[in-house]
């Protein structure tokens, strides 16, 4: 197995790597792959509930990571569901995450009221502060909140504007 300890930044947008590749990547992380980076950019590949499901374990255990860009995967409510589960208390599971870019997804209601809990109970510490810069990006006009507080958009998602309002 081999670690990239140092590196700080992965981007691999648009390579179609679907929920298979999403595992193949779930388990290099799990492994201790990438033990430092802090941003992470995986738009266009069609990871679907699935693969978010597959990366959602690993991902929260990755103390430096700041920014997840997971925008257009066809990931629903189930996916967004199990990225934002509840963390088993003090293992610090997502603390330093300050972005979370999830536009042009498949977002319902459901999945802003699943989030808006999350927020709720710490699931996401650091986009959960008030003091902070978050970004939560969804996909169809729901999910936003007062940016004046916290800046949350769950943009271009099916849910409804007054489901997105709900999560700010």
């Amino acid at each position: 197995h081999r670690s990239f300890g140092t590196l700080t930044y992965f981007e691999l947008r648009q390579a179609q790597i679907g929920p298979r590749g999403a595992e193949a990547l779930a388990a290099a992380l799990a492994r201790g792959a990438m033990p430092s980076v802090r941003s992470i950019l995986l738009t266009h590949n069609q990871l679907g509930d699935e693969g978010i499901g597959a990366l959602a374990p690993p991902l929260r255990k990755l103390v430096s990571l700041r920014l997840l860009e997971l925008s257009n995967n066809g990931i629903g409510d189930n996916g967004l569901a199990a990225l934002v589960a509840e963390p088993v208390s003090g293992t610090g599971e997502f603390e330093a995450l300050e972005a979370l870019s999830f536009r042009k997804n498949l977002v319902s209601e459901a999945g802003c009221a699943t989030l808006a809990l999350a927020i709720g109970i710490g699931a996401l510490p650091a986009i959960g502060h008030p003091q902070r810069h978050a970004l939560i990006t969804g996909s169809a006009p729901t999910c936003e909140r007062s940016l004046a507080m916290q800046p949350l958009s769950l943009g271009w998602n099916p849910a409804s504007l007054q489901a997105r309002q709900a999560v700010m």
